[in-house]
């Protein structure tokens, strides 16, 4: 238990985000399916999934992201080399990829202007109208920029350090709180990353814990088992809702509240993958991990093209023909991708 909770979630990193990323394609379908059906099997399937899993590949995305800057700068602790590295990883995928949608959409479909594309492209509109369109990597570019910082922080005595994650989680939920009694719209617009952040600082904190050995402890399994009766609660609540007899409050269905019951997903995810023998489909999802960012970008940009142009994305083989389009432009990302960093980095030299 103690080396697949916390030593072994490095060794399965890439396999984690594997099934992150594929969590949240098989999310995606259940949100189409149960906005246009109310009732059938596929229908019961699709609203379990989105009560049980939901978005929580997100989470577990930021949580593995903040664990990997950490062991990032603790190999090379340049801020110069960790600025370039991070931003060498997304930027090159994102500006072929993101900006050949946003050309797609606010030119061919919508048509706009070069002035549209330029406002989606650079998050302007994600922070300013809440257009959420890859709205993931407009949070991540700042959480890498901030993140030296926060490497300070957490870069001290074990206790001090869960002292100041402690600090820093509620610093942020005071701000979220701020941001939403001041400006209501802003806050329904850019609420999908703020609650976010707590996970990643998370992860951060947890890396320093990783790269350490650290072993699974006594306030681990509480967290643990607090996300996982979280959870619970969040179903009861829903469940509830569904027919009308009773509400719980909304905190057990808030995302801090998912971020809880993340943490503890990925340990019992990590504690199983130790215990498993089907090394091929280990390899599987290993593989989706490695394109998992541009599987990301891929996916949101097929999906979002097939809404605007009316396609059946409900319809699970639609939905699955529209999948394999987005895994076949991922590996074409990921290469292009590849050979753009690697020029870049050698002119860097």
């Amino acid at each position: 238990m103690k080396k697949a909770c916390l030593n072994n979630i490095s060794k399965y990193r890439n396999v984690l985000f594997g099934i992150a990323i594929i969590s949240i394609m098989i999310f995606h379908w259940c949100e189409n399916y149960v906005a246009v059906y109310d009732s059938g099997l596929l229908w019961m399937m699709a609203e379990v999934y989105v009560l049980l899993i939901g978005s929580i590949g997100v989470e577990i995305f930021l949580f593995l992201s903040g664990i990997g800057l950490c062991y990032s700068l603790k190999k090379d602790n340049s801020v110069k080399s960790f600025y370039k590295r991070r931003l060498l990883r997304i930027l090159p995928a994102y500006a072929i990829g993101g900006g050949i949608y946003w050309i797609v959409e606010d030119i061919i479909i919508l048509k706009g202007s070069f002035i549209n594309v330029v406002y989606d492209f650079s998050f302007a509109s994600f922070w300013c109208d809440g257009v959420t369109r890859f709205w993931y990597i407009g949070l991540l570019l700042p959480l890498y920029i901030l993140y030296p910082l926060v490497y300070k922080c957490f870069d001290t005595e074990k206790k001090m350090a869960f002292r100041r994650l402690m600090t820093m989680i509620s610093g942020s939920v005071l701000l979220i709180t701020i941001v939403w009694f001041f400006g209501k719209d802003t806050y329904e617009n850019i609420e999908i990353a703020l609650w976010r952040i707590p996970i990643f600082l998370a992860g951060a904190y947890m890396g320093e814990r990783l790269y350490a050995g650290d072993e699974f402890n006594r306030g681990d399994g509480i967290i643990c088992v607090i996300g996982i009766v979280l959870k619970f609660m969040a179903c009861v609540c829903t469940f509830g809702m569904m027919v009308g007899k009773y509400t719980l409050p909304n905190i057990f269905r808030s995302r801090l509240a998912v971020s809880v019951f993340a943490v503890a997903l990925v340990c019992v995810v990590v504690m199983l993958l130790e215990k498993m023998k089907y090394d091929k489909m280990k390899r599987f999802f290993s593989y989706a991990g490695t394109l998992s960012l541009e599987l990301y970008i891929s996916h949101i940009a097929v999906r979002a093209i097939a809404r605007l142009l009316e396609f059946p994305i409900y319809n699970i083989f639609f939905y699955c023909c529209c999948m394999a389009a987005a895994v076949i432009l991922s590996i074409l990302l990921k290469e292009v991708s590849c050979s753009l960093q690697k020029l870049l980095n050698g002119r860097g030299q």
